[in-house]
């Protein structure tokens, strides 16, 4: 997930997922990254857990949540505040890793 200002976006991620195949081929991908913009990346654990309401933190959902929890412009406790709304809705179900990051510009 990428944000422009004002404008939260998905990136394409399709393809194999690292480490399927050592002979698996990436198209390479180049978005600009000034200081108005940041970088959330997380594994597929947080989108295919099941939550208390029988949904999924997924697609428009996700982006709404972070665009709440970002409130205009992200901060250091994005990902801390980000993770602990998917474990209080549920995601304490998980059944796979869940890996999360957050790059920002300094």
């Amino acid at each position: 997930m990428w944000e422009e200002p004002d404008n939260l976006q998905y990136l394409d991620t399709t393809g194999l997922p690292l480490g399927i195949s050592r002979t698996a081929a990436y198209d390479l991908q180049t978005v600009p990254f000034t200081k108005d913009h940041f970088l959330f990346s997380f594994s597929d654990a947080l989108i295919e857990t099941k939550l208390n309401n029988d949904t999924y933190l997924e697609g428009e959902e996700l982006i709404r949540l972070v665009k709440y929890l970002i409130g205009g412009r992200p901060t250091p406790q994005l990902l801390d505040q980000l993770i602990s709304t998917f474990f209080e809705r549920g995601g304490n179900k998980i059944r796979d890793d869940l890996t999360a990051v957050c790059f920002d510009s300094l």
